[in-house]
């Protein structure tokens, strides 16, 4: 079952049904509730801004993200528009040679990041990351090339027009 359909019907049959409720806050408040419909609007636009940068289907995004909430929807609108998830644990943070190495190794093209990870680890490291043309940051004064929320309010929210099929 491919999960951007999946959730598609779901909003489609419960759009007011809280979908998730996030406990654990950071850039979002405490128990902030979004419907299936909120939750699908979010990663559709995601999804659609990220293959606006000219990112294509197999294309890889690394996702160091300690949010809960970021990295849940991060990582469905990443799958939604036929991109690759490439997760970091963000215990590796920036520092270690292991982030390194997963984002030189993996190709990705795109990294998602947490405004706070990028600033105290990634961003004086990113002369040793291959080729990594788009970062996107996640809260206030990340100074990332490119900014989450701006990309989840601006997208479409319609499906993205990508073919996903049940071996990708």
């Amino acid at each position: 079952m491919i999960i951007g359909n999946a959730l598609r019907r779901v909003a489609r049959i419960y759009p007011d049904k809280v979908a998730v409720i996030d406990k654990f806050g950071k850039y979002w408040p405490v128990d902030s509730r979004y419907t299936y419909k909120e939750v699908s609007d979010k990663i559709n636009r995601l999804a659609n801004s990220l293959l606006s940068l000219g990112l294509e289907k197999g294309d890889k995004v690394a996702l160091l993200s300690g949010t809960k909430m970021g990295f849940y929807l991060s990582y469905l609108a990443i799958v939604n528009a036929g991109l690759v998830v490439v997760p970091s644990n963000v215990l590796f943070g920036g520092k270690g040679r292991e982030f390194i190495h997963i984002i030189n190794d993996s190709g990705a093209r795109a990294l998602i990041v947490d405004g706070d990870v990028f600033q105290a680890e990634v961003k004086d490291i990113l002369s040793e990351v291959g080729r990594l043309d788009h970062i996107i940051g996640m809260g206030e004064g990340h100074c990332c090339q490119y900014d989450w929320e701006t990309f989840v309010r601006d997208g479409t929210p319609n499906a993205p027009d990508v073919r996903i099929d049940d071996d990708d």
